[in-house]
């Protein structure tokens, strides 16, 4: 994966923009159509997915804002749809390949035949194209092309240039004695841990992504006992204040290791999906209409005629035997 590099990545025209497309980011927070109800019978299997997402950043050396934004599609179309373990690996590598197209340069997008190839360790055989078309075609009828989802490493990026001024600086400077470069190293070394331990922490979906980020910058100024942890600046920025925060703050306070101000190099202990596991899962995508549940044998539908369920509950031809292993269940909220 690439560095964060948090303290150079708004310059120029971004820069110049940044708070219009932070007000946008935030009407895109507000009206998120899916919901995340934390309802996934996989969700056991979440850790070492996480895995096999970084691992395959590291490799294509795609930038952070691929990486978490991959792991929020993941999470919202693992918690609308029922995965049998054999097509587990696709789920992760699809996010990825799609939201690559969306934040990463043209040069660096990833092709999907590499990806679903080098990828997926646990399959005894690669991935066919076949099975992965189906799976972005299942992608895109649960988020109607609506891949630009803000997380909290989003509003980061744009909270970051408000964290500290000058006066602070000098302040911090002269107590620890420590040059600019290395307290900015220091700031991003723990940004960087928090983030990673948000993104392992799926209790953190009860929060807006928004106010995860305001509480990593509250946290981070905490952390390096600044003279005033939440500034009238930063209320402004963030749109919070300190009270609003306070919640998130403290859930992100009581994990936080303050011995891990390092890079996060991975996701601790590899899992492997069981051979013989398959999951129900159900659907409040606001895209779907209520389906009928399908038990799955053996990884075909107990009627399974070489037709698979679209999203609407209507059958179609099945490009592969994806669509047995793949459900989805709308229930009304």
């Amino acid at each position: 994966m690439k560095d964060f590099g948090f303290f150079g990545n708004l310059d120029g025209p971004e820069q110049e923009y940044a708070s219009e497309v932070y007000s946008f980011l935030r009407q895109i927070e507000v009206n998120w159509p899916l919901k995340f109800h934390k309802r996934s019978p996989q969700i056991h299997m979440r850790e070492y997915l996480l895995q096999q997402l970084k691992k395959a950043c590291d490799q294509y050396q795609l930038s952070p804002d691929v990486f978490f934004s991959s792991v929020a599609l993941m999470d919202f179309f693992m918690d609308n749809h029922s995965i049998e373990a054999s097509h587990l690996d696709i789920v992760p590598l699809t996010a990825l390949c799609l939201q690559a197209k969306v934040d990463e340069k043209d040069r660096n997008i990833p092709k999907p035949t590499e990806v679903i190839v080098k990828c997926a360790p646990s399959r005894l055989s690669p991935y066919t194209l076949d099975e992965y078309e189906y799976m972005e075609r299942m992608f895109i009828n649960l988020f109607q092309w609506r891949f630009l989802y803000p997380t909290p490493h989003t509003f980061v990026r744009y909270f970051m240039q408000y964290l500290i001024n000058d006066e602070e600086i000098k302040k911090i400077g002269w107590t620890y004695d420590v040059s600019l470069s290395d307290l900015k190293k220091e700031i991003e070394a723990i940004i960087e841990s928090l983030l990673f331990k948000i993104t392992e922490n799926i209790q953190f979906y009860d929060y807006k992504s928004s106010e995860i980020a305001a509480s990593i910058i509250y946290v981070t100024r905490g952390i390096l006992k600044f003279p005033k942890i939440w500034t009238h600046e930063l209320r402004v920025v963030t749109c919070y204040t300190e009270e609003q925060i306070k919640n998130c703050t403290d859930y992100l306070l009581s994990i936080y290791d303050t011995s891990a101000n390092q890079k996060n190099e991975g996701f601790g202990d590899s899992l492997e999906p069981a051979d013989d596991c398959s999951y129900e899962i159900y659907s409040d995508s606001v895209h779907t209409s209520v389906g009928t549940k399908r038990k799955l044998k053996n990884g075909r539908n107990e009627n399974d005629s070489g037709f698979g369920y679209s999203s609407d509950g209507t059958l179609s031809p099945s490009p592969c035997s994806s669509s047995s292993a793949i459900t989805d269940l709308s229930l009304p909220d």
